[in-house]
């Protein structure tokens, strides 16, 4: 399932910036996509299983998929500009809807 998802998220990845009509700036520090998964907590389903793709352009795609809601359409994607501030990540959809979230690190907090 992970595969099928990072399958998706790259190649949604590659036909956006194959849409880019200019080259995007290059830095030593970011240099290539960075991809953060897991499951969060769901107060009406198992849980949600996400997906972010941070594109070193400062964009970057999310695939939420709610675990045990096979009955209806349970995967949603959006889309957004995202900016890093210490260890945290803020994402602002193309709803202009933010949020925030801290990854882990080998399941530390």
């Amino acid at each position: 399932m992970k595969r099928k998802v990072l399958n998706i998220l790259l190649t949604m990845s590659a036909m956006i910036l194959a849409g880019c009509q200019h080259k995007l700036p290059q830095s030593h520090s970011q240099t290539m996509d960075k991809i953060y998964t897991g499951v969060l907590p769901c107060t009406d389903c198992s849980g949600i299983e996400t997906t972010v793709l941070f594109n070193p352009n400062g964009k970057f795609i999310e695939q939420l998929t709610y675990l045990g809601k096979e009955e209806q359409k349970n995967t949603f994607f959006t889309t957004g500009n995202w900016t890093k501030k210490g260890t945290k990540f803020f994402l602002i959809d193309s709803d202009e809807q933010k949020t925030y979230f801290q990854p882990s690190i080998d399941g530390k907090k």
